[in-house]
């Protein structure tokens, strides 16, 4: 029983609608400065151990008591409960939101040096 607990594999949106609903039963907890942890998506990325990644906006928003809860939330509704479960959880990167900025921002001084550049010629 336990072995079959093991081999199995969920899809994503099975995996995203049960954690959807954990979410809205329990959600994160707010820090001292208000913000509140965000899980955009979850994956199962591997079968032994099964292994769920969860994306999120920032992995030090949820503390260990929530990421218990979450572990105990798959286990019951997704039948993992004789097989050891990993949980990862992965920040959104903020060198691809400052790389998305800069590359905006670019553009944008190109765009405007070459405007001054027009108006000094004409």
């Amino acid at each position: 029983m336990v072995e079959k607990e093991r081999k199995r594999r969920l899809t994503t949106a099975t995996l995203n609608q049960l954690v959807q609903e954990a979410v809205v039963f329990k959600p994160p907890p707010r820090t001292r400065g208000g913000k509140r942890g965000r899980v955009y998506y979850c994956t199962q990325a591997a079968v032994r151990p099964p292994t769920f990644v969860f994306f999120v906006n920032d992995a030090k928003l949820f503390p260990e008591t929530y990421r218990r809860y979450m572990e105990k939330q798959l286990r019951s509704s997704a039948g993992f409960s004789g097989t050891p479960v990993r949980l990862l959880w992965r920040s959104r990167r903020k060198m691809e939101k400052d790389d998305r900025r800069s590359a905006a921002t670019n553009f944008a001084q190109e765009n405007y040096i070459s405007v001054d550049r027009r108006l000094a010629v004409a």
